[in-house]
């Protein structure tokens, strides 16, 4: 399991920053987008290397708001 942080495009200056743990990447930017229908999704890099794994980590996908900038 991994958690990366992806920022989703709202569209006219607005933009909204997840935290999101999946198996892959590629599935974490999938849940960023079923969340945001419409909207374009980027992973934001560098990546955090003390956070990119997760340990411990209970069942299923995980996508938590970071913020929301306007």
């Amino acid at each position: 399991m991994i958690r990366v942080c992806i920022e989703v495009d709202r569209g006219t200056d607005r933009s909204t920053t997840l935290f999101v743990r999946a198996e892959s990447i590629l599935r974490a930017l999938e849940v960023a987008g079923e969340q945001n229908p419409g909207c374009a999704s980027s992973v934001v890099f560098p990546l955090d290397p003390d956070t990119f794994f997760v340990r411990d980590a209970s069942e299923g996908i995980e996508a938590e708001v970071a913020e929301v900038a306007a």
